[in-house]
């Protein structure tokens, strides 16, 4: 009886959130029988979504905003350990823009006072603008639709048709490396490609030297990217960063060649551990490739945690 009335409470509570996820995929399900897009109300403002990605577009309809959280710890991290300016001063390089989501959270939230934000799909850079626009942000966005990369040109880029958020640019990998997401599938267009040195040269001197903040998610191509953005490392402008070792690997990265790139630059390494920063010297940075890598075949350790957020700092 008594272990009756433990479990109770425990199993009215799974069905409970069983329901809540019935009802909220019936809702998604509506919304994308009404076409392409909607617009939706979240803690950014009013977001025009793509009803259909499965990911962002989702949970900006199911959750009503995206890394509100994330960026308040990172930034407050920052700010407390002396290495950002005061809220609401200076810009931030928001690379990976998808659809404007983090660019609007940083401007809505007051950490920043303006955005550089890059983006290279056509569908997600067409919804940035508008969601940019909408909410009444164009005077403080500037917004290229471009990958950043180690290169100028052209590049190829493979879409995921249910996570917006995990377009990649493509390296010639296939049959090397495993894949988890039937990458070799993926349609690919072309993107054109840039240095962000090259970018950063043709902006206004006095709006570059206010930039205080680079954060960066491009599902795997952080290191080119780095490797084209040598002003901004030089200078020692903090960065955050999405860290997924399966998608740098898939993207010709070698842990050795991350790490001795963000070595060279940077003197620490902070790393997101339950739902706080623990500062690290760089020297930690192989260590915690290995801790965030792709379980393989026998491994011992079992599934691990695949991605992390970190923060890299002088």
């Amino acid at each position: 009886m008594v272990a009756g009335q433990i479990m109770m409470p425990e199993i009215l509570q799974i069905l409970r959130e069983r329901v809540q996820i019935s009802q909220r995929g019936r809702r998604w399900n509506r919304l994308r029988e009404l076409g392409p897009t909607a617009t939706v109300s979240t803690l950014h403002g009013p977001m025009t979504i793509d009803t259909r990605d499965d990911v962002i577009g989702r949970i900006l309809f199911e959750q009503g905003g995206l890394e509100f959280d994330l960026i308040e710890r990172a930034t407050a991290s920052l700010r407390e350990g002396g290495k950002l300016a005061s809220k609401g001063v200076g810009g931030v390089l928001d690379i990976g823009g998808n659809i404007g989501h983090t660019t609007l959270a940083m401007l809505k939230g007051g950490q920043f006072a303006f955005s550089v934000v890059f983006e290279p799909d056509p569908n997600n850079f067409a919804l940035l603008r508008k969601n940019v626009d909408q909410n009444k942000m164009t005077a403080r966005v500037t917004a290229f639709q471009l990958a950043l990369s180690d290169q100028e040109g052209e590049l190829e880029f493979e879409l995921s048709d249910q996570n917006f958020g995990d377009h990649r640019v493509r390296v010639r990998t296939e049959g090397v490396l495993q894949q988890n997401y039937q990458e070799s599938n993926r349609r690919v267009i072309p993107i054109k490609s840039r240095r962000l040195d090259s970018v950063l040269s043709e902006m206004d001197p006095a709006k570059v030297r206010e930039i205080g903040l680079l954060w960066i998610d491009v599902q795997g191509h952080e290191r080119q990217v780095f490797a084209g953005a040598t002003r901004i490392l030089e200078a020692g402008i903090p960065i955050v960063a999405e860290f997924w070792p399966y998608g740098l690997a898939r993207a010709g990265t070698a842990c050795a060649d991350y790490c001795q790139l963000m070595e060279r630059y940077y003197r620490e390494c902070w790393v997101e551990r339950r739902g706080r920063f623990v500062r690290y010297p760089i020297s930690v940075l192989r260590g915690v490739w290995d801790e965030f890598a792709p379980e393989r075949e026998g491994d011992a350790r079992g599934p691990g945690p695949k991605e992390a957020t970190l923060i890299f700092t002088k």
